[in-house]
This record gives C-alpha cells, sequence and structure tokens, in this order.
C-alpha cells in the first residue's frame, strides 16, 4: 500500500511542541507489521534526492500525525527503511495549548510576588550598610524625682526636674547644709529620704525654671520643668537591595538598629515595592528598592522612647519596638545609699559608689560632663541601666537583646539609625537561568498562555483522539519534570 509521507530536514527538541515546516513528499509502502506509533516505512530514493539518512521528522497527512525519524537503513542502492515514532506533543499541539494544567515553572510568564528556592546559597554574600543620624543627643541631663510640695514641676506628691550637672551639683552641697537639715527633718528623719529616682539621660531637655522642693521646703536651688510631651524624631530612610532579581529576597536579612533598642530583623517580602514588569513578565534588570518611615517618641523624664516603622505610602505597619537610653543612678533605695550617690555626684570623678542593699550603682561613677555618657548605652545597640542585681533588657519585638554599659562611642552610635542588608548570593542569577528551568507560577493556568515559553507542567489530563500509548507518552511528557516548550 502506497502512502504520502512528507520527511523534513529540522532541528527540535525532544519536549517540544513545535510543528515541521513543510518537507519533501515521497511515496512509501509499510513494512509489516507496523503501527500507527511506530510505522516502518519503504522509501524509494528517486535520482538526485536528497539522502534520506539527513532526515530528521516526518508528517504522514492520512493518519494526522507527526514523527521523529529514529533510524534510516540503506537495504539497497535506492531504497531505504526508515524507522519512525510518533511526535506526540506535535501531533497533539492543538489539544495542548487549548488545555488547562498546574504550570509550576514559566520562562517568561512566571508570578513576580513568588519566592525561588530552586537554586541553592553560595556560602558568599552581598552587604549593604546605611545610617543616619536620627536622635540629637548633647551632654544630656539629670532628671531628678523628689518628694516635694507644690511646684510648677509638681506630679502629684512628687515632682521632677531637669538638671545640669552644675546644678546637680549644688543641689548636693544644699543638701548638706545645717540649716537644711534642721528644716526637712520636719519631713523626713534624713533628706535623701525624699528622692525617689535619679537618672542620666542624652538628649538635651529644657523647660520652665522651678525652684526645686524637699517636702514644703524650698531648696533655693533651680532646675527645669520636665517637658509634659514627649521628643518626637522622625526620618523617612530609603535604601535599594543589593541584587537586580529580588526572587533572591529568601536569602536575605534585613537588620534595622534602633537607638536604645538594638538589632531588630524586617521581613524583607514587606518592604519590596513592585516595579512594572517588561512584556511577557519579565523583571526589570534594575535594583529594588524600598523606604520605611520611623517615628520615635522620647520621654525625657524615663529615659524610654518608643518606636513606630510603617510603610510610607500606605502606612501600614512594618514593626513596633520600644527601649531606653537613660541610666538608672539611684532609685527607691536606703538614705545612705542615696547619700553615697549624691555625695559622689559633688565630688566629680572618680568617686566609688558600691553595689548597697538592692541596688547596682555604678562602681567609679564618674558623672562629669565627659565621662557620664560612659554610662547610658550598650554595646552593640542594646541600651540598659544598672538597677537591682542587673541591667535592664529593653521590651521590644525582636528577642531581647543583652547588652552592658558601654562608653562614649556607644553614645554616639546610639544616636544613629543603621541599616543592615545581607544577601547571600545563590549559585547563578534566576532571570539568567528562566529559559532554561523557569521561574515560578504555581498556578492552573491555560497553557496557550505560554506560547512560545518553556514551562514545567503538573496534574495535566486532557481528552484527545490518541491510542492508549500515545496517551501514556503525553502524560509522562506534559507531567515530567524536564518540562516543555510550547512552540
Amino acid at each position: 500500500m502506497g502512502i504520502t509521507v512528507q520527511f523534513a530536514i529540522e532541528g527540535k527538541r525532544r519536549n517540544s511542541t513545535k510543528l515541521p515546516t513543510a518537507g519533501m513528499p515521497y511515496v512509501c509502502d509499510f513494512k509489516y507489521p507496523t503501527s500507527i506509533e511506530n510505522p516502518v516505512l519503504l522509501l524509494h530514493e528517486p535520482a538526485g534526492s536528497t539522502n534520506p539518512a539527513q532526515y530528521s521528522l516526518a508528517t504522514i497527512p492520512e493518519f494526522n500525525r507527526n514523527y521523529r525519524v529514529i533510524e534510516a537503513i540503506s537495504i539497497s542502492a535506492t531504497q531505504w527503511e526508515m524507522h519512525l515514532q510518533v511526535d506526540v506533543l506535535a501531533t497533539y499541539r492543538s489539544v495542548i495549548l487549548a488545555s488547562k494544567a498546574f504550570v509550576l515553572r514559566a520562562s517568561t510568564a512566571y508570578n513576580d510576588d513568588l519566592i525561588d528556592n530552586m537554586l541553592p546559597t553560595t556560602v558568599s554574600q552581598e552587604s549593604e550598610t546605611d545610617q543616619l543620624d536620627f536622635i540629637s543627643m548633647g551632654d544630656g541631663a539629670y532628671v531628678l524625682t523628689v518628694i516635694g510640695g507644690a511646684s510648677a514641676a509638681g506630679i502629684g506628691g512628687a515632682a521632677q526636674y531637669v538638671l545640669s550637672e552644675q546644678q546637680a551639683k549644688s543641689l548636693t552641697e544644699k543638701l548638706s547644709d545645717q540649716s537644711l537639715l534642721e528644716e526637712v527633718s520636719k519631713y523626713f528623719a534624713n533628706p535623701y529620704d525624699s528622692i525617689i529616682s535619679l537618672i542620666w539621660q542624652p538628649v538635651a531637655a529644657s523647660g520652665a525654671s522651678a525652684s526645686i522642693k524637699i517636702g514644703e521646703y524650698d531648696t533655693g536651688i533651680s532646675g527645669n520643668v520636665v517637658p509634659s510631651t514627649p521628643v518626637v524624631f522622625e526620618t523617612i530612610l530609603t535604601a535599594e537591595l543589593p541584587y537586580s532579581d529580588y526572587r533572591r529576597k529568601t536569602q536575605t536579612e534585613i537588620t534595622l538598629h534602633l537607638p536604645g533598642v538594638g538589632a531588630v530583623d524586617i521581613d524583607p517580602t514587606i518592604l519590596v515595592y513592585r516595579q512594572t514588569p517588561q512584556p511577557g513578565g519579565l523583571l526589570p534588570p534594575i535594583p529594588r528598592g524600598f523606604s520605611i518611615r520611623i517615628t520615635a517618641h522620647y520621654d525625657v523624664s524615663t529615659g524610654d522612647v518608643h518606636y513606630k516603622v510603617v510603610e510610607p505610602n500606605s502606612q501600614s505597619l512594618i514593626l513596633l519596638a520600644d527601649g531606653n537610653l537613660a541610666v538608672q543612678l539611684v532609685t527607691g533605695v536606703r538614705s545612705s545609699n542615696i547619700g553615697q550617690a549624691l555625695t559622689a555626684l559633688a565630688m566629680g570623678a572618680g568617686a566609688a559608689i558600691g553595689i548597697v542593699g538592692s541596688i547596682g550603682v555604678a562602681s567609679a561613677l564618674d558623672l562629669s560632663v565627659g565621662t557620664t555618657a560612659r554610662y547610658a548605652a550598650g554595646l552593640g545597640g542594646s541600651t540598659v541601666g544598672m538597677v537591682a542585681n542587673g541591667l535592664i533588657q529593653m521590651n521590644r519585638q525582636t528577642p531581647h537583646i543583652t547588652g552592658h554599659v558601654g562608653g562614649k562611642a556607644a553614645v554616639q552610635d546610639n544616636k544613629m539609625l543603621y541599616l543592615t542588608i545581607r544577601a547571600r548570593s545563590v549559585s547563578q542569577e534566576p532571570v539568567s537561568a528562566a529559559p532554561t528551568i523557569g521561574l515560578p507560577v504555581y498556578r492552573v493556568e491555560n497553557l496557550a498562555a505560554f506560547t512560545d515559553q518553556f514551562v514545567i507542567c503538573s496534574y495535566w489530563s486532557e481528552k484527545c483522539d490518541a491510542t492508549k500509548m500515545e496517551m501514556d507518552m503525553l502524560n509522562e511528557l506534559m507531567n515530567g519534570s524536564a518540562g516543555i516548550y510550547l512552540e
């Protein structure tokens, strides 16, 4: 039985739906036994025709099928035995493009929001750090809380005053005055019993002048009223990620250092802003960046600082954090301890104060302007105060950071915002690997939307007029890990 077969010389991927162009027609005979999936043909080579051994593809219009040439065997000077195998991807191309599948990966029309873990992480990393002077710090001030009578600085039965170092020393000298002891004895056994707490905090603060009272006794020493409202600091911080394809953000750590709190981690997935993809969904090959708005409310009276970090445009909350920038010098201790602390204040550099009773006061406490700052901030960004039997740990969103009292350099560091981005490299830029392994899609889609792309599919199953063997081949190719090219 003679049958027309069109042979073509074309290169084609094994896992491609590409159709052959018009080939050279030959009238062939079947060599029996044969089958529709794997026909064996006898081809009579006309004089001057192309060597049949060069043909790679074939089409049998009568069968409505496309084939690959598996083997061409010369059996005589003018006759060839051609072994074919059905090309199910080309034969059922229209069925495939009209069907749906769960598309795992695609070379261009991928999902721009999905994180890709296909490529392994390397040991090398890229890092960027930005810093910004955020909190205004000077020589700082002391905040004294005492039990006192009616005063402009009164807060119920107590009063708070902001003192310079010189004002604090003047008060200490006054507390040693015999006339004061006689007057104050009406209210307290010892004048130092009137002191509730004394802190040093690094932010410059001033208010209306007010005379310091102990009980109803006016010491004649002036301080300043503690500001009734928090000091507010605010800024917008903008940064760029150190790579072009943000799908590597799974390998990224973003750390924000907040003064008085320490380092807090920020989820990079909530910071990356969207950019308009190129045609086909391809990411633009430019760095991606983000902005955050940081607002800090600082309480001069306690040194407490509260942070709110939001996305500037949507105002969506990123994190809340609380910390402290003050150093507790004395608080709620026996009068003898307070006396020692304030005596040290008057003596200046080198005055030693030990740990007495239930309070720990910094030993070798030096309250001169140039050195007080050494007790103001913890190294590594964690600001702490010396109280009770250890360090105060600040309440924050990330796990508590244990610190210790640092030096003046630490105070300067603690006025800064530090934004550090660390990105571990992957074995290859994902966009460079996309033509071969695709990038994530992970949704059910019409396959026609992926024409001229490489895709990896799963759960493909479609009705078509195919034999059992052909259906098995289709399912294996369509749901295989090697993927297919919808050409």
